[in-house]
């Protein structure tokens, strides 16, 4: 099935006899959906002018679903009295034709009526390609980096950028795409003419340059915000002394080396090589500190860089470090000095491709790992032979941990800002770290890997001092369990995320406390008896729960009557030794999607009443 916009590309595409042309919507239909959009009933606008007006502006708008879901956003933000004005303001071609150039130039009003904090914020959403998937936290940090986000007395910056976040849903200049488990948007999409739009508008006020489409010449001057496309061969010779941020997606040419030239960015404030497919390696940062104005920095996603440099203590206005499945498995002290640090997430990549260690073969898995990097690197590309020397070096540095998170060093006590945080591997850690998390009020989630018997009661402790925690992950050290959480008491009452890695006999019954719970996700937990599915059962508020790697090692998996009212999501992952599902009457009524992966072929699930949809 092809779909396209452009009516003279289906003179090429097919025979007419396998054409559908989409028709306008109905008077009828368009009239609902517009009233809907303008948040407006029929008795509103019933006799008189304003009915006349609001038939004008149906009218106009051609029965076509976008035009009539962006002007309907306007219209919701405009009393009655104000229709008029947009009225005339709209061209009277749609209801004759339904051009893509009218229709274009209708939508324009709706970024013409975008109050003036909202339009940087939506052009900015071009950096990102077509049909991409973005991430509400990210794009909101970006956005306090770039300096669009306005403080407002009483409420946190995050707060003030995720409700232009919903203005721009409400408006329908975004689309929701994701959605988390308490309902809110996770992540959105651009509409192609919204993007062309707000391409072509960026373009003329020279907001945002995106290199895709854009083959060879002379980009122009004094580019503020640069998105380059590894998908299109350019050449393109960018001057990068006025650029605030720089994004990077699939893979380009160049290498990164030469784009993140501290020399060049003098001014930048937003780095993002998250999507990047070249992988970021030791040598591309190794002058980070130089970049003065850095506010945002993300090389998420298996970069080969296994050691902050300690410039990095340099970047005092950087609000957020995002280096998630890096190679890194220590922080230097200098991070403590980042006192405007808001999220911090580093983690490592817990396995070895190349330079495994045999604790049952000590002294040859030594002499193998020895030789490995000095040997291999003539034999394979420059890109592998990155990543065998970054992963010994991880491995020699750490003794080859295969935890997920990293050390943390002591007095990050100081970083008083910080909302985010993790993976903190508070076994390598120094001691006085799990002591000073307590100290770090403004936390609202939290993961911590390398858990024992012996720190776990000092961690809770800690625990008890986060009131605004909402989300909290906890991962047991390499052959250690969690059972010790059975002895504790609930960490804080205002969780709605819990995620559990580690073994346990049985769930806690501090959990069963956690009145706001929406998401739980349990990892190798090895659950036996119904009693702690039961115990989960008993939480009102949860929606999303998620099994994963022989989390629940029973043969059944029973969900009893009454159990989990607002259950919407259930996840179960490689349970090898769960056989049977059931779902007893009265249990579970707002289930509406199961995904089962890599379970065993004999399991079966019975007495879903409310058929849900199963994956």
């Amino acid at each position: 099935i092809v779909t396209t916009r452009d009516a003279s590309i289906i003179q090429n595409c097919a025979y007419p006899c396998y054409l559908y042309r989409l028709e306008p919507l109905k008077t009828d239909d368009a009239k609902q959906l517009l009233l809907r959009k303008s948040n407006k009933s029929y008795e509103d606008i019933k006799g008189g002018k304003a009915e006349k007006v609001f038939d004008r502006i149906l009218e106009r708008c051609g029965g076509l679903p976008l035009a009539l879901v962006a002007i309907g956003a306007v219209l919701r933000t405009k009393c009655i009295e104000d229709w008029e004005k947009l009225s005339l303001q709209l061209s009277s071609g749609l209801k004759t034709k339904s051009s893509l150039e009218e229709m274009t130039r209708v939508i324009t009003l709706s970024y013409t009526h975008l109050p003036s904090h909202l339009k940087p914020c939506f052009l900015y959403l071009s950096v990102f390609p077509e049909d991409f998937s973005i991430k509400r936290r990210c794009v909101v940090n970006r956005w306090i980096a770039e300096g669009f986000v306005d403080a407002k007395y009483g409420m946190a910056m995050e707060d003030v950028g995720n409700s232009y976040f919903d203005e721009l849903i409400n408006r329908s200049m975004i689309q929701p795409y994701r959605f988390y488990s308490h309902g809110s948007v996770l992540s959105c999409v651009l509409h192609d003419i919204m993007r062309d739009i707000a391409i072509s508008i960026s373009a003329e006020e020279n907001f945002v340059f995106v290199t895709k489409g854009f083959v060879s010449g002379t980009p122009p001057e004094n580019i503020r915000h640069l998105s380059i496309d590894g998908r299109q061969e350019s050449n393109l010779s960018f001057d990068l002394s006025h650029v605030r941020s720089l994004s990077v997606f699939y893979k380009p040419r160049e290498q990164l080396a030469s784009l993140c030239r501290p020399s060049q960015l003098r001014m930048i404030r937003v780095l993002d090589l998250e999507f990047s497919l070249r992988r970021v390696t030791q040598n591309d940062i190794r002058n980070i500190g130089l970049l003065r104005h850095l506010r945002y920095l993300s090389v998420r996603k298996c970069s080969y860089i296994y050691n902050l440099p300690t410039s990095i203590r340099k970047l005092q206005g950087l609000q957020t470090l995002d280096m998630r499945r890096s190679l890194i498995t220590k922080l230097p002290a200098e991070v403590t000095k980042l006192q405007s640090l808001r999220s911090l997430q580093c983690s490592t990549v817990g396995a070895y491709r190349y330079s495994d260690f045999n604790i049952y073969r000590p002294k040859k898995s030594f002499l193998t790992i020895m030789r490995f990097p000095l040997l291999l690197p003539r034999f394979i590309s420059r890109d592998r032979s990155s990543l065998v020397v970054a992963e010994f070096l991880k491995g020699s540095s750490s003794c080859w941990t295969r935890s997920s998170g990293v050390s943390v060093p002591k007095g990050i006590r100081s970083l008083k800002e910080l909302q985010i945080l993790g993976i903190v591997d508070i076994s390598r850690s120094n001691k006085s770290v799990v002591h000073e998390l307590g100290e770090l009020t403004q936390l609202k989630k939290l993961s911590v890997a390398g858990l024992t018997g012996k720190n776990i009661n000092p961690l809770f402790e800690a625990l008890q001092n986060l009131s605004s925690l909402c989300s909290l992950s906890m991962e047991a050290k390499l052959l250690h369990s969690l059972r010790a959480l059975e002895q504790v008491s609930s960490p804080t009452p205002f969780l709605h995320t819990l995620k559990l890695l580690g073994r346990l006999d049985k769930i806690p019954s501090w959990v069963g406390t956690l009145g706001r719970l929406v998401k739980i996700q349990l990892v190798l937990t090895g659950l036996k008896d119904a009693e702690s599915i039961s115990i989960l059962g008993e939480l009102r508020s949860l929606k999303c729960l998620r099994l994963f790697y022989n989390a629940y090692n029973g043969q059944e998996l029973l969900f009893s009557p009454g159990k989990f009212p607002e259950l919407t999501i259930l996840i179960l992952e490689d349970l090898k030794k769960v056989r049977k599902v059931t779902f007893e009457e009265r249990t579970s009524p707002k289930l509406k999607k199961i995904t089962i992966h890599d379970c065993s072929a004999e399991l079966t699930i019975c007495g879903t009443v409310s058929r849900p949809e199963i994956h």
